[in-house]
């Protein structure tokens, strides 16, 4: 039986690698947006102290500009991040069927569920379950389990939900008290946001890792039963 259709295999090391480079892109963003952020809070707590006066108008317009252009970057990356995931989780996903791994799952679900309101709070995490535990159930070396995959999810429920309340007490602020609990909110999103990068490129360095030993083992033994074949 041809278990192994090389013609078909996708290698994901460089998908999942240029993911990788974006997560650390993300990561540097994010500490600069803490910095700002935190530059902001103190811009605030001058102007509640003084109440309004000796402060420098250019000093906010400034302060503003910086915090518009950082979130705009910042939105860019993650979005880029999302599509470089996406793409390497439907290559990961187009390599099971390629090296006849069964799985519930065709490349398709790698990319409908994020774009479908409701399903794409859990669906993704079932996707990726099924290609963590595929991968590892025809790997030799040992692997950290589910826990990194279930922080990883976490993490990513975890920054929509922050995200949300960051808006939510931006929109609704009255008071400059209001403004600063916003940023104590935006703050605590981007440290999730870190967080959780640093899980993904764990996790895509796993995956990856353990999909080139099982893809280049299964080559052998196709060779291997080739040789056998035509006797040499």
């Amino acid at each position: 039986m041809d278990y192994l259709k090389p013609d078909r295999f996708d290698t994901s090391d460089v998908k999942g690698k240029v993911t990788i480079y974006g997560l650390y892109i993300i990561i540097f963003i994010s500490v600069l947006c803490i910095i700002s952020t935190i530059f902001e809070i103190n811009l605030i707590a001058s102007i509640i102290e003084e109440n309004g006066r000796n402060i420098d108008r250019r000093e906010i317009t400034g302060n503003d500009t910086r915090q518009f252009i950082l979130f705009i970057v910042w939105s860019i990356t993650y979005f880029g991040i999302g599509v470089g995931f996406i793409s390497w989780t439907y290559s990961a996903l187009k390599n099971l069927d390629c090296i006849r791994l069964s799985t519930k799952y065709t490349p398709a679900h790698a990319v409908f569920p994020w774009f479908v309101p409701m399903i794409s709070f859990f669906y993704p995490r079932l996707v990726l379950g099924e290609l963590w535990e595929q991968i590892h159930l025809h790997s030799e070396k040992t692997y950290p389990g589910k826990m990194l995959l279930n922080l990883w999810w976490g993490s990513f429920l975890l920054i929509s939900i922050t995200y949300c309340l960051r808006n939510l007490t931006a929109h609704e602020a009255i008071t400059v008290e209001d403004l600063i609990t916003s940023d104590f909110w935006h703050i605590t999103h981007l440290i999730i946001t870190i967080i959780a990068a640093i899980i993904t490129v764990l996790m895509i360095n796993i995956y990856t890792e353990k999909e080139d030993i099982l893809f280049r083992k299964l080559r052998m033994e196709r060779r291997k039963k080739e040789a056998e074949q035509t006797g040499y």
